[in-house]
């Protein structure tokens, strides 16, 4: 059979709720939370309850539900239906295929998150309006926020206009504002205590964002981003930053509690500073990527263990942790950082 999301999804739009409510957008972001299963005659799904629910659709051919001992035809009409719910509690179900047949299974939160999102955007009316909102959505720095978090930075922000060549953030100013591109490509330039001049360490595009580094230490910009071709930029100024994005992202643990995570081997510890600091005193068996390197250094952390991450004083681990978040790594800050860590008991990790 080889059915493709996409194909199941047309499908689910032509006869299924939720997704008949769906634009054409968002049941291209739907291929995420939906999984397809093809069955031959006799073969046997089993569904458990999962954290956040589900249902399951019958795209072609037949098949039953058994669910302790009964069995009952799931069906697909030419009418709108609805689906199948998956188990809630910690049972399961089994679905038995009659002949060839394909399903598919959609996680129940993700298509809430959905469509909450398009009710929000379909009230901006605007069709340019809502594509914005969209890029702001899948950005990595909002992906983890609570819906109403991102809508309300949406609604702070302002759009700006930028030229080829200008230069948005120079490194050394102080850190005003955080920014998301919407339209164009920028290059971002630094220049490292050691090195004579500028060096390109990374590009940006639309659904990028830049700036939030400055804003968490409360310190200078490290680098320069320069546009390299015309475009938009969105804007949320530092105090907006603090509110909406900071505050929520970032979690904050105690030096004994930190201690307790890493003796009870439940997390692992990551070091931000830099070599020449790590090389003078480090906690035995951390594991060390400076932060400059660190955007470029992520697949040497497991996605699935939870981190804590240390610094001098907490500020580099707090944009660490940010941005370890945005990309669904799980991390917290260490409070203090390495000068207050009670190195006398301190175990290899």
């Amino acid at each position: 059979m080889g059915m493709k999301a996409r194909d199941a999804l047309a499908i689910l739009k032509q006869y299924y709720s939720p997704f008949i409510h769906f634009t054409d957008t968002a049941l291209v972001e739907a291929e995420s939370a939906v999984r397809i299963f093809e069955l031959n005659k006799g073969e046997r799904l089993t569904v458990g309850a999962g954290p956040g629910g589900g249902f399951l659709y019958l795209i072609e051919g037949a098949a039953d539900v058994v669910k302790n001992g009964e069995a009952s035809p799931l069906k697909r009409t030419d009418s709108k239906v609805l689906p199948f719910p998956c188990p809630t509690r910690p049972e399961t179900i089994d679905i038995v295929a009659r002949g060839p047949a394909v399903l598919c299974h959609a996680d129940g939160e993700s298509l809430d998150y959905l469509l909450s999102w398009e009710e929000l955007a379909k009230g901006r009316g605007d069709e340019s309006v809502v594509s914005s909102m969209q890029v702001v959505r899948n950005s990595l720095a909002f992906r983890r926020l609570p819906l109403e978090a991102v809508e309300e930075a949406f609604k702070r922000m302002q759009t700006m206009g930028v030229e080829a060549g200008a230069e948005v953030v120079r490194q050394g100013e102080e850190g005003d504002a955080f920014y998301v591109i919407l339209e164009g490509e920028a290059a971002v330039w630094s220049q490292d205590l050691y090195d004579d001049e500028q060096k390109l360490v990374a590009t940006l595009g639309v659904g990028d964002t830049f700036g939030e580094q400055a804003l968490i230490v409360r310190g200078t910009r490290t680098a320069t981003v320069r546009m390299t071709t015309p475009g938009s930029l969105l804007r949320l100024s530092k105090a907006d930053f603090d509110e909406l994005v900071s505050s929520s992202m970032i979690e904050h643990v105690s030096q004994a509690v930190a201690k307790a995570m890493l003796d009870a081997q439940s997390h692992g510890l990551l070091d931000v500073r830099y070599e020449e600091e790590y090389d003078e005193k480090h906690v035995p068996g951390s594991i060390h990527i400076p932060l400059p390197e660190l955007r470029r250094r992520f697949e040497e952390l497991d996605p699935e263990r939870p981190y804590v991450v240390i610094c001098a004083s907490g500020k580099r681990a707090a944009v660490a942790s940010l941005l370890m978040k945005q990309r669904r790594l799980k991390a917290a800050v260490i409070e203090g950082g390495v000068r207050d860590w009670p190195f006398d008991t301190a175990s290899n990790y």
